[in-house]
């Protein structure tokens, strides 16, 4: 559980260390600065808080369905197991409708307005 939980981690640490420089590269302004360093700094902000977002999603084949598997008890954690042959079908399904960007984007609009 902690393996798997560890590269949403490390996503939301360079998002957390691009804001610090973002931060320190506009003076505090991010909004007030424009520039191709700037937006670049931006990008990977938005980009590493939605990869570990991403990641956290409760499917078996992501990090969150293992974490996920890890936290429930034994009861619930064999019939969770059942679906990962089916995951990524699950996850493909859940793009295609447009559902996977529902519980995505929230979360990752909220983490990205923390950190700027």
């Amino acid at each position: 559980m902690l393996i798997a939980a560890a590269g949403p981690a490390s996503n939301l640490l360079i998002a957390v260390i691009v804001a610090i420089a973002l931060q320190a590269f506009t003076f505090g302004s991010p909004f007030e600065t424009s520039g191709r360093g700037v937006n670049v700094l931006f990008a990977a902000i938005q980009l590493n808080v939605v990869l570990a977002v991403f990641n956290m999603v409760p499917v078996p084949p992501l990090d969150g369905g293992n974490v996920l598997l890890g936290l429930l008890p034994r009861h619930l954690a064999e019939p969770f197991e059942q679906i990962r042959p089916y995951g990524f079908l699950i996850v493909v399904g859940l793009a295609a409708t447009g559902y996977l960007w529902l519980f995505i984007e929230p979360i990752s609009s909220a983490l990205v307005s923390l950190l700027i």
